[in-house]
């Protein structure tokens, strides 16, 4: 699973695409709901297995053109390159949403799971990494005050 680094390093990538060709991109917030309750009831074991499915189920709902990295912890970010609307960053959201949200299997038995996702739009709410990734995070709390297992998008500044 790519990391903070290969992040970053994809994220010029595309902000350079994006000055040359208008080509839009989004970054996904992606949190997992209750994970400390996973690992403090289940062990760091099963909350590692947790974090390995998710990253697979992630992987399995998204383009080979974008990238899914560890942020830390429980969060993860993809960053969804080649955009074609704003609208379609958060019909992608929602296929990574209820690619998460189904039991998982673990040595502790089924778990269920649900994530809170934000999205932020480059450049409509920033034009680097750390602005979007703010953007998102706002995003994500939103969802996180209102209960949780959902996508927002950042609202326009």
């Amino acid at each position: 699973m790519p990391n903070r680094y290969l992040l970053a390093e994809r994220f010029d990538q595309a902000l350079s695409n994006w000055t040359s060709s208008g080509t839009a991109f989004a970054v996904l917030l992606v949190d997992l709901d209750h994970f400390k309750e996973i690992n403090d009831k289940h062990g760091h074991e099963v909350g590692d297995q947790v974090l390995k499915a998710v990253a697979n189920r992630m992987l399995q709902v998204t383009r080979s053109c974008d990238i899914v990295a560890r942020y830390g912890g429980d969060e993860f970010v993809i960053l969804i390159t080649e955009l074609i609307s704003p609208d379609s960053a958060e019909q992608y959201a929602e296929r990574v949403l209820e690619a998460i949200v189904q039991t998982v299997a673990t040595s502790a038995g089924e778990l269920s799971l649900s994530c809170s996702i934000g999205v932020s739009l480059c450049p409509n709410h920033g034009q680097s990494l750390g602005s979007l990734l703010k953007a998102a995070d706002q995003a994500m709390y939103g969802v996180k005050q209102l209960g949780r297992k959902g996508v927002a998008m950042t609202e326009s500044q």
